[in-house]
């Protein structure tokens, strides 16, 4: 994996908050292994590819650990090769965290490359048939391992992920809020993400409303051609890559975050962000977000896909104040990682007894 601060998303940020808990827990000896720890610059196309594949795979060969622990297939499949050249193909436990198909992700992503998407695919079904237990974040990536892949359900663990509630806090206001709607969106840049939903609800809003994107990606140019198109020019800002600590205050200074996607949303870690900060989210109706928001206010989870009906609800949402910034923070609460962490513990724990 990388650090946040290497490559943003809600993957690194997820893999890097179970990790700072398992860290503290005096009864696990945690052992982290992340590619940017090694790096210091970014290296794409195949020969950053491979040498990704040569340091997992060197990881493989010196490692002894009783339970192994994978967040990308990819690595993974590099780890178990290294593992079995070695010749402890045996004798550990082989844990895969699901958070979304690669293959599928790419497929959307970039559509003309269908031979890279079968063989992403083989990768995927290679490493969660290796796996002893797959942990998933909601009902949705489980259905989605058992019908796509062919994973027997009883080797699927749901844990939903949990949020930092102490980074990502909740603070009064000493003035009150500008009258205007600001509106906020900590995507990623991609075609999944729906952000071109949101941009074009924001005609069927008041004219004074605004939206800011957080994130940065392959689909910059055309959003930001869609904001020209639409002349939304002064309504639309793109703040590209935030740091942790710009990200919080974003949360914290817009009147609600918007989650648009229209495909493969396994959780939406941005959801459990803005609540803690006291920022409602409305979000599309659709796979893991329904699991997210559904327990809290199902009223903020629209129709994938329609900018009408984003709008409107955003609307709605801003005008009556409800959900109340305070009961988003306490939603929050009940979700932090500390407790997430103890139901892994005990996972790995019964995977290695059992």
């Amino acid at each position: 994996m990388e650090s946040v601060a290497f490559r943003p998303g809600g993957l690194n940020r997820y893999f890097a908050a179970l990790c700072k808990e398992f860290e503290r827990m005096p009864d696990w000896d945690t052992r982290v292994i992340r590619w940017s720890d090694h790096v210091t610059v970014k290296r794409a196309g195949v020969v950053g590819t491979a040498k990704r594949v040569v340091f997992y795979l060197r990881k493989g060969l010196d490692d002894r650990s009783e339970i192994v622990d994978s967040h990308f297939s990819f690595y993974g499949l590099a780890y178990i090769l290294g593992r079995s050249l070695s010749g402890r193909k045996s004798g550990y436990t082989f844990i895969s965290h699901f958070h979304g198909p690669w293959y599928a992700e790419s497929r959307i992503a970039k559509p003309r490359r269908l031979n890279s998407f079968k063989f992403k695919r083989l990768i995927e079904k290679f490493v969660y048939s290796r796996s002893t237990i797959i942990v998933v974040l909601s009902e949705f990536f489980r259905d989605y391992l058992v019908e796509h892949f062919g994973v027997e359900g009883e080797k699927i663990h749901i844990l939903k992920p949990g949020v930092d509630t102490e980074w990502f806090f909740y603070r009064e206001f000493d003035k009150p809020r500008l009258s205007a709607t600001n509106l906020l969106a900590v995507r990623r840049l991609d075609a999944r993400m729906g952000l071109d939903v949101a941009i074009r609800a924001l005609p069927h809003m008041d004219p004074s409303a605004t939206l800011t994107i957080a994130g940065d990606g392959r689909e910059r140019g055309s959003l930001e051609g869609l904001v020209s198109e639409l002349g939304l020019m002064g309504r639309v800002h793109f703040a590209g890559k935030v740091s942790d600590r710009q990200l919080v205050t974003l949360y914290q200074t817009h009147d609600a975050t918007v989650v648009p996607s229209i495909a493969l949303e396994g959780f939406g870690m941005v959801v459990l962000e803005s609540l803690s900060c006291g920022t409602p989210v409305v979000a599309s109706r659709l796979g893991g977000l329904v699991e997210a928001l559904e327990e809290f206010d199902s009223s903020l989870l629209v129709d994938p896909g329609s900018p009408e009906a984003l709008a409107s609800r955003i609307s709605a949402v801003v005008a009556s104040g409800a959900p109340t910034r305070e009961s988003c923070r306490a939603f929050a609460l009940s979700h932090e990682w500390s407790s997430v962490a103890k139901n892994h513990s005990d996972l790995y724990r019964a995977s290695r007894d059992g």
